[in-house]
């Protein structure tokens, strides 16, 4: 798609999330505060501050909070750490083996050691249970410290806030796995998206046009918490579907092998081919992007 089909896109969609978990979103920060000891209600601790009646100053009242929740919730949490979560490889289908999954199980387990994925777990896992959704991802990073510049390696990460995470509201299932896109957002102050992004066209307009922005950005410029003009930098995931063909046919040892049409040896005996049916190709798009342009993106 076009730079500016694809943000408009994800503008539209971030709009939709947002309007479709508003409430939601309300209840995880009321449950997370509620957590923290903040249990007392707005208009209870005004009655019980400090006061002047009839030029009598009247000192506050004592507000106790013994929070009942922190010994169940550290039950649960307790119980998902002592069960080592962790994911297992096991063959299923007549060309799997199980040496071929012990090996994809060992580098499984080694990306899990070498990330501390039992952290991002348990965050998430926390999360979900205090405020009812937490998320962790994996990500794809220059592996430096192995001495060739250019090798990677996955990496499993916590997403500390998990309000920044925006998925498809219409997916079915419960896992999101049907979901056509997804978006992780963050406030990103300006002087830093000014030294990460210099070369962006926003970069040069943030100073003297910022209120501009504001009033016509809506929520993709603003101000963080201590005041800082901040713009909105999201990272965009969107599915792509091409339809093609796919093909069943016996290999040279008399095997029934599926590959995409576009895919198949030169040298295949077209009397070979048993079934044919059209279905799609799936892929997942990738961008960063603000409320203007596209930063970086892939596929």
């Amino acid at each position: 798609m076009a730079e500016r089909s694809v943000v408009d896109e994800a503008k539209s969609r971030f709009d939709l999330v947002c309007s479709a978990e508003n409430e939601q979103r309300k209840r995880e920060l009321e449950d997370l505060e509620f957590d923290a000891g903040n249990q007392w209600p707005d208009e209870v601790k005004a009655a019980r501050g400090g006061q002047v009646v009839d030029g009598v100053p009247i000192p506050a009242r004592p507000m106790l909070t013994i929070n009942k929740l922190d010994q169940p919730i550290q039950l649960i949490i307790n119980q998902q750490k002592n069960a080592k979560l962790g994911i297992e490889v096991r063959p299923d289908s007549e060309d799997a083996s199980d040496d071929t999954a012990e090996v994809l199980q060992g580098l499984i387990r080694h990306i899990e050691v070498q990330s501390r994925a039992d952290l991002a777990r348990s965050w998430a896992f926390e999360r979900a249970v205090k405020c009812g959704r937490g998320f962790y991802r994996i990500l794809k990073k220059f592996a430096d410290e192995s001495g060739q510049e250019f090798d990677q390696e996955l990496v499993i990460e916590r997403i500390l806030n998990q309000g920044a995470v925006y998925l498809d509201p219409y997916a079915q299932q419960p896992d999101w796995s049907d979901g056509e896109w997804a978006i992780i957002s963050t406030m990103i102050p300006a002087d830093r998206y000014k030294k990460e992004f210099p070369e962006s066209s926003l970069a040069a307009s943030l100073d003297d046009e910022f209120a501009s922005l504001g009033d016509s950005g809506d929520n993709w410029y603003g101000e963080t918490e201590d005041g800082q003009q901040a713009v909105r930098v999201v990272e965009y995931f969107v599915v792509t579907r091409i339809p093609k063909e796919r093909v069943a046919y016996l290999n040279d040892r008399g095997q029934l092998v599926t590959a995409w049409a576009d895919e198949l040896p030169e040298a295949l005996d077209p009397a070979n081919i048993q079934q044919r049916r059209m279905t799609e190709q799936r892929s997942v798009m990738w961008y960063k992007l603000n409320g203007q342009e596209i930063l970086v993106g892939t596929s």
